[in-house]
């Protein structure tokens, strides 16, 4: 997950720098903050599993809305 999180911070740097993003927040756990974000868990077999669910654009950088 270190490698994903540095990945993803790299990716969002222009952005951030950009002040178009908040600084991430590293204390919260990732599962907190996908479970805050409205992912759901569907399966739970910790720590050999975890199955979730989503539906958004998670990769897109300006998250406004196009009209």
């Amino acid at each position: 997950m270190k490698l994903a999180w540095l990945l993803g911070e790299l990716r969002y740097l222009p952005s951030r720098l950009g002040g178009h993003m908040p600084a991430a927040d590293t204390k919260t756990p990732f599962f907190d903050m996908l479970i805050a974000g409205g992912t759901l868990i569907l399966s739970d077999h910790r720590p050999r599993k975890v199955i979730t669910e989503s539906a958004a654009q998670l990769h897109r950088v300006n998250q406004a809305p196009a009209w």
